[in-house]
């Protein structure tokens, strides 16, 4: 399970790196994102074209917003 860490704390885990070493840890860092958002492209994906065989959809309408503005 991941723990949130702030900008203070990895920072000073980097500089405690070599560059060779910074430069693993970010690449796996990105890696591990890159990895996350292809999942989520694939989960659209997959229900995408199952909403494409299952006939009609129901599209959502969308929201109103509704503003009171005063006049001065």
């Amino acid at each position: 399970m991941s723990v949130p860490m702030g900008e203070s704390a990895i920072s000073g885990m980097l500089e405690s790196l070599s560059r060779d070493q910074q430069h693993a840890a970010i690449n796996k860092f990105l890696q591990g994102e890159l990895a996350v958002e292809r999942q989520k492209i694939a989960l659209l994906q997959q229900q995408g074209s199952h909403q494409a065989m299952g006939g009609p959809t129901h599209m959502r309408q969308p929201e109103t917003v509704k503003f009171d503005v005063s006049m001065y």
